[in-house]
C-alpha cells in the first residue's frame, strides 16, 4: 500500500515513519508532465518578448559595439535622403530590416517544437555573413551568434519557470 503511516516502532516500543511512494500518482503525473513537454508553444510565447528585446539592444548596441562604422558613402547617402544614420535603419517602413527584426508579428514564428525568428529581407544575409565583394557591407549580424551570455541566462531563467509551472500543473503543487 503506498502512502504515509506512522505507527508503534519494532524496537523498543519507539515510533517509526513507514514513508512509501505513491507509484501509481506518480506514473500518472509523469504522463501528464511529458505531454506537457510535447507541446512547447506556451515557453515559445513566453520567448518571444525576450527575442524581441536581444534583438532591440543587440541592434541598438551596434552588435554590443563589434559592427564596423558606416561607410563615408552610406552615411552620405542616407543622410542625404532624409534616413537615420543608424546602421540597419532606413526608415520606419514595417518592411525595413530593423522592423522586421524587432517586431515579433513579423518575425516570430511559433510551433510547438520550436521557435523560428525569421526575416525575409533579401539583402539581411549580406549583414549577417558579411563579405569582402564590391558593394556588400561588412559583416553585422544582425542575429547575435553566438547569443549573449546574458540573453542566454534570461532564456534559461523563463525555461526553468515554465517548467516549474508545468510540473505544477501536472503534479498538483503551486
Amino acid at each position: 500500500m503506498a502512502g504515509i503511516a506512522a505507527g508503534r516502532g519494532s524496537v523498543g516500543g519507539g515510533v517509526t515513519l513507514v514513508l512509501q511512494p505513491p507509484v501509481e500518482f506518480i506514473v500518472r503525473q509523469h504522463g501528464a508532465f511529458r505531454r506537457a513537454l510535447e507541446d512547447l508553444t506556451g515557453l515559445w510565447e513566453r520567448f518571444v518578448p525576450l527575442v524581441a528585446a536581444m534583438e532591440e539592444r543587440w541592434i541598438s548596441s551596434r552588435g554590443d559595439g563589434s559592427w564596423p562604422d558606416l561607410a563615408e558613402s552610406t552615411l552620405a547617402s542616407k543622410q542625404q535622403r532624409g534616413f537615420s544614420l543608424e546602421p540597419l535603419r532606413t526608415d520606419d517602413r514595417p518592411e525595413s530590416l530593423y522592423r522586421t527584426l524587432v517586431d515579433p508579428q513579423q518575425a516570430a514564428r511559433i510551433g510547438p517544437g520550436s521557435l523560428i525568428w525569421e526575416t525575409d529581407v533579401a539583402y539581411a544575409h549580406f549583414h549577417q555573413d558579411g563579405g569582402d565583394v564590391a558593394g556588400r557591407p561588412p559583416q553585422r549580424q544582425v542575429i547575435p551568434d553566438p547569443i549573449p551570455l546574458a540573453d542566454r541566462r534570461t532564456f534559461e531563467a523563463a525555461t526553468v519557470s515554465w517548467l516549474n509551472e508545468q510540473a505544477a500543473l501536472a503534479f498538483g503543487r503551486l
